[in-house]
């Protein structure tokens, strides 16, 4: 006899059926949708960005992130546990799905069965051996939060919620096919196709037929009312990551790394410069804020967090989602305070690491921008001073501009004024211009590059500081007044020898 088995066996298959599981299928995603737009009414409150362009490269970027888990495996345990766990239950949808066209497309409409033979056979253990990977992985991801709890590992009513939805539905799902297995395979060659379901089958066996076929129509009730409401709560907890997640990555910047946005100072029309509203931050960064599972591996890696610093970059995106869809109008400085945004170093750390490609950088910025050129506030006097030395003087440290390529006097280095006949023009930077440590680093560069027979050449007092620093404490005006210089640089490097542009070196973004 041919390998298969009877669908929707002991519920039926007629319209007291099929019309209240559609009608309940219908309903829960019209709630999921209705959600989900409520909460992209909340993401348009943020200013517009394009993140459409090179639409085929994102869409790869989507595919390998969300279905081969390439980001959250970056992290092994629990990043291997979820990944573990989201292939195992997106086989099983694949499976309901196949099950569903089947026996309500293919099978009525065209007498089309597929569900048999070797490839119900592999079906039935490929389906049943998902089920126990995801169980056992979602199990291990229990132990984790509520058990060993690791530090700084937040649980909330959404991780109860979720684990417990989820373990429900596995669970039932193997309830319902040990019954009907016990009923109907229990002792024929087919059974061992469904191992999992086996075993239940077996811890079952002595309840008698009629009980069986009770358990079996009470728990596919059961589990259609939990698959509902794992539809429903999708986009009322962390469940929305689903599809969050997977959407940041078509929207993740693509631009060169470490780059900041940006502002238009010479606009009339705009009264405010950084972030104080949640209006003058992007939809991004909004949407941002859904897509964190609060996974805390951005904390875990901050280097200002680690030395206990009032820094969590975890907790600034959930800061901003608080303020986004509770508390529009409240000031998003005030609300992460400005101890922790000033603790920030820039270093990209979180954004490296996050799995979900949130950007916390850039919406630290655009509030340090906010407080330096609309408050005039910076964290302390020796920034306030560096600041002003960086305008003056054309570094951070104050020492005098003419100075600033004495380092090189008994190196090969060229001075461009001078001898234009070099392979590389050295943007040299102002600690290792300056600073006694960083000037044996500058020096050991160019022991590296005369071993190798290439001549290098510095703007000594006509470089200046890039603007860099500044700029990420937020004084995007000083940044701007500095930046044209190098643009000028370069273009007088076209005059002193063409093909220098090729080994052109930068150090500013």
């Amino acid at each position: 006899m041919e390998a298969t088995r009877e669908i929707y066996w002991n519920v039926g298959h007629g319209l007291l059926v099929l019309v209240p599981m559609y009608l309940l299928t219908l309903a829960a995603v019209a709630v999921l949708v209705n959600e989900l737009m409520r909460r992209i009414e909340v993401y348009k409150r943020g200013r517009p960005l394009n993140r459409t362009d090179d639409l085929g490269g994102r869409i790869a970027d989507l595919a390998r992130g969300a279905l081969l888990q390439t980001r959250v495996l970056r992290v092994k345990g629990p990043g291997t546990a979820h990944g573990l766990f989201f292939w195992g239950f997106l086989l099983l949808f694949i499976g309901t799905c196949l099950i569903v066209v089947q026996a309500d497309f293919t099978d009525p409409v065209f007498g089309i069965k597929f569900l048999k033979g070797t490839f119900y056979k592999i079906f039935s253990v490929v389906l049943d051996l998902a089920g126990l990977l995801a169980t056992v992985m979602l199990g291990g991801l229990l132990v984790r939060r509520y058990l060993i709890r690791p530090e700084g590992l937040e649980s909330k009513k959404d991780d109860a919620a979720m684990h417990g939805v989820l373990f429900a539905i596995l669970i039932s799902g193997f309830v319902i096919e040990g019954a009907r297995m016990a009923v109907t395979e229990l002792g024929t060659p087919l059974a061992a196709w469904s191992p999992v379901g086996l075993i239940f089958a077996k811890a079952m066996a002595g309840m008698g037929e009629e009980s069986l076929r009770s358990l079996h129509s009470t728990t596919w009730w059961l589990h259609l009312f939990l698959v509902m409401a794992f539809i429903v709560l999708i986009p009322l907890t962390k469940f929305r990551h689903i599809l969050t997640t997977s959407a940041n990555y078509l929207f993740a910047d693509r631009g060169p790394k470490g780059a900041l946005t940006t502002i238009d100072l010479e606009d009339e029309e705009r009264e405010t410069f950084g972030a104080a509203q949640i209006s003058d931050l992007t939809w991004k960064d909004i949407f941002d804020t859904d897509a964190c599972t609060q996974c805390k591996r951005c904390q875990d890696r901050c280097p200002a967090h680690t030395t206990d610093k009032p820094l969590s970059p975890m907790k600034v995106v959930n800061q901003i989602g608080e303020v986004a869809f509770n508390a529009p109008e409240a000031n998003l400085v005030e609300t992460i305070s400005k101890d922790a945004l000033w603790s920030c170093t820039t270093c990209r750390a979180c954004q490296e690491i996050c799995p979900a490609t949130i950007e916390h950088v850039n919406k630290i910025v655009e509030m340090r921008r906010n407080m330096v050129l609309m408050e005039g506030e910076f964290p302390g006097e020796e920034v306030m001073a560096a600041a002003d030395n960086t305008e003056v003087n054309g570094n951070p440290l104050g020492l005098a501009f003419a100075s600033r390529g004495d380092w090189a006097k008994d190196t090969s280095a060229r001075l461009m004024a001078e001898d234009a006949d070099v392979d590389i023009l050295y943007f040299v930077g102002c600690y290792a211009s300056f600073d006694r440590r960083n000037i044996m680093v500058a020096k050991s560069f160019l022991k590296i590059c005369d071993a190798a027979g290439i001549k290098v050449g510095i703007l000594g007092a006509e470089e200046k500081c890039c603007g860099e620093p500044v700029r990420k404490m937020g004084n995007e005006y000083l940044y701007q007044s500095l930046a044209p210089w190098p643009r000028t640089i370069a273009t007088s490097a076209l005059t002193w020898k063409p093909s220098i542009t090729r080994y052109f070196c930068t150090a500013w973004s």
